[in-house]
């Protein structure tokens, strides 16, 4: 009877020392899992802030110069507009091709939609 005490005894050890051990691998899995997520985590906040930046740099006022131009960071979408605006003050096509740095073709494009855009007489006049 002491023997057959002493053998399940002995096995409860095993089992135990067994189960401590399989603890400290999932343990040392879960550690070095967390640590690859959390440095996905950084990466992808680090991304995020990139974004913010550059959203926030394009989303600031554009700042005209002395010739009427935009600064040079400016996008197509504001060269655009600024063309469409100087082109409903009378000025030479021709001129806001050169200051805006625009090929003329683009910017007969953009009278053209203007005009069909506006479905009236527009005060756009070609050169």
């Amino acid at each position: 009877m002491l023997s057959l005490v002493f053998l399940v005894g002995l096995a409860n050890l095993g089992i135990a020392i067994w189960i401590g051990s399989k603890i400290i691998k999932i343990e040392k899995l879960n550690n070095t899992e967390l640590k690859s997520n959390l440095e996905l985590i950084d990466q992808a906040l680090k991304r995020l802030s990139r974004i913010h930046e550059s959203y926030e740099r394009s989303s600031q006022p554009v700042r005209l110069a002395e010739n009427g131009c935009a600064d040079a960071d400016q996008t197509e979408n504001n060269k655009e507009r600024r063309a469409i605006y100087l082109l409903r003050r009378g000025e030479n096509p021709r001129a806001i091709s050169r200051k805006l740095g625009i090929s003329r073709s683009e910017l007969d494009l953009l009278m053209a939609s203007e005009r069909l855009g506006n479905g009236h007489k527009a005060n756009i006049k070609s050169a």
